[in-house]
């Protein structure tokens, strides 16, 4: 039957989730009232984002003195939004260690590597990035690739430099150029970024990329997000991308990716995610392509550049007549981030 998927939905699965949520709910040790005062709040933020660092290229640090700013950085930083990475981190590098294990297929393990580098010249609005793993066969039904999925223009693995064109007032414009390193291919393009805050509690920010590659032609990239605090630190995210490649416009046309996410921080060092992705695409005919929902628990353990993060999903895909198909991802992470990876030189 076609739509026999929901009937799944609401039986073993279901209660699998459950149980592997209430396990964590019960493993993870009750706040104090010393870590529910180690959160970002508003008179640290605006210590940070009035530092003496004047110059343009850091007004997106200096923008987030709402509510919902300064959460949505802390939860973007927190679970490696790529596009903190390219907006905001100074100097960041991460290596990934991840297990897949689902009920359909055999457990596979992957290794990332990535980072970035604010250089100390041109007034600091040169960064150099790179990015060590595989990107270019995506299986969206992946939980892993949930996030990484619409970030296909990318083409990585490779190497950027990205100089910063204008950054002030919230908006930001971005050129890239560099080299993609499987399948070689020069690519040079612009990021077009504007954020906005409709209140303390809501913002939105809207993400255009346009690359050309010498070997796939004209790839573009949009996404819309929308960000709402619930309570003092929970952060609701609706999130709309559109994809389109030149030399899969036959076979793809254009493809959509939907998502919900809620975040709830626990602590200054733990974060529960709720998250439900969804696919579109709309050639050869516009159709829906999968559907994931997640859970994911991230906690930093004994520093606080190692983080264990545990991911239990439930995914259908066309390709498989909807049926349904249950896993977890389990990665350890390590991320380094600061003043010992910041350039030193003092530019003003």
């Amino acid at each position: 039957m076609k739509y026999s998927f929901y009937s799944q939905l609401f039986s073993s699965n279901v209660f699998i989730l459950i149980s592997l949520f209430t396990l964590i709910s019960i493993i993870l040790k009750p706040l104090s009232a010393e870590e529910n005062n180690s959160f970002p709040t508003q008179d640290e933020a605006n210590i940070i984002v009035n530092s003496n660092n004047n110059t343009s290229v850091d007004s997106a640090h200096r923008a987030v003195v709402n509510q919902v700013g300064v959460i949505s950085r802390f939860i973007d930083s927190f679970f490696e939004n790529p596009n903190y990475a390219a907006e905001e981190a100074d100097a960041r590098i991460s290596l990934f260690q991840s297990t897949n294990i689902t009920k359909r297929t055999s457990r596979t393990f992957r290794t990332r590597l990535k980072g970035s580098l604010t250089l100390p010249n041109l007034s600091r609005r040169l960064k150099l990035s790179f990015s060590g793993y595989d990107d270019l066969n995506i299986d969206e039904t992946r939980e892993e690739n949930i996030e990484e999925s619409a970030e296909e223009s990318i083409k990585i693995p490779s190497i950027r430099l990205q100089y910063s064109l204008f950054d002030r007032n919230n908006i930001q414009i971005k050129e890239s150029t560099g080299i993609r390193l499987r399948n070689p291919s020069l690519f040079a393009g612009f990021r077009f970024t504007i954020k906005r805050d409709l209140s303390k509690k809501w913002n939105t920010k809207y993400i255009q990329r346009v690359f050309w590659y010498t070997k796939d032609g004209w790839i573009s990239s949009t996404e819309l997000n929308f960000n709402r605090v619930i309570g003092k630190r929970n952060l609701f995210r609706e999130t709309c991308k559109a994809f389109w490649q030149e030399s899969h416009d036959l076979s793809e046309g254009f493809k959509f990716n939907l998502i919900s996410s809620f975040s709830q921080p626990l602590a200054k060092s733990a974060i529960l995610r709720y998250h439900w992705s969804s696919f579109y695409f709309t050639k050869p005919d516009a159709r829906w392509s999968s559907t994931t929902f997640s859970i994911k628990f991230r906690q930093r353990v004994w520093r606080d550049w190692l983080t264990l993060e545990l991911a239990p999903f439930i995914t259908w895909n066309e390709n498989v007549n909807w049926k349904s198909d249950i896993g977890s991802v389990v990665t350890i992470a390590l991320i380094f981030e600061g003043e010992k990876l910041t350039p030193k030189p003092n530019i003003k």
